[in-house]
């Protein structure tokens, strides 16, 4: 089986976000070749724009937080407020670099294990006629472009597109041009856990 994924596959595991463990499951899964998994090229960029967003909003708290305890400090019943400010900002500052290594490991792992689909010229016209097509924003509609085109390439095995994006990729175009690919869509990870042990056990 073929399993496709996209950026969510990427920050699930290096934020260890609530179904990281069945992103961790698949890709075990795809290690001990038992599927194959697959990646977008530009999956693998969108998670940093991710990470920046949040590093610049952690600085605008951490920066509005520190003026608010120091300026609550300057009352005696408050005064320990000042050493309080110091940590919350450390704290923040570290969380971002701890995850910005993270992501890099995470990359790394994903990329030695999973078949990665180039961004080529053919993606990047299938993109643009399918943000038309179907409506998807620029980013989605790379991501599934890469999919759609690679899914075209292989035989009728059986696929499966796991993703967290169901906004976007939940419909019955979608839908109906990935079951021309023999290819199911399924808009969380521990579904596609579920899906693919059972279609393992068969």
């Amino acid at each position: 089986m073929i399993c496709g994924v996209e950026s969510n596959f990427v920050l699930e595991l290096a934020f260890r976000h609530e179904e990281a463990i069945h992103c961790t499951h698949l890709l075990t899964l795809a290690e001990q070749k038992a599927i194959q998994l697959v990646i977008p090229a530009c999956a693998l960029f969108e998670p940093y724009e991710t990470l920046i967003r949040r590093e610049k909003e952690r600085a605008k708290v951490a920066d509005g937080l520190k003026q608010e305890l120091q300026q609550l400090a300057r009352t005696d019943t408050y005064a320990e407020l000042g050493k309080t400010s110091e940590t919350v900002t450390r704290t923040l500052a570290e969380s971002s670099k701890e995850q910005a290594g993270s992501l890099s490991k995470t990359i790394d792992r994903v990329v030695s294990i999973a078949t990665v689909i180039p961004l080529d010229a053919n993606v990047i016209k299938h993109s643009l006629a399918i943000q038309l097509a179907y409506g998807l924003p620029p980013q989605d509609s790379v991501v599934f472009a890469s999919i759609d085109q690679f899914f075209g390439e292989q035989d009728t095995k059986p696929k499966l597109f796991a993703n967290k994006n169901r906004r976007d990729f939940a419909n019955d175009l979608v839908e109906g041009q990935l079951a021309k690919h023999n290819c199911k869509l399924l808009p969380r990870f521990s579904q596609a856990k579920a899906y693919i042990e059972g279609m393992l056990r068969k």
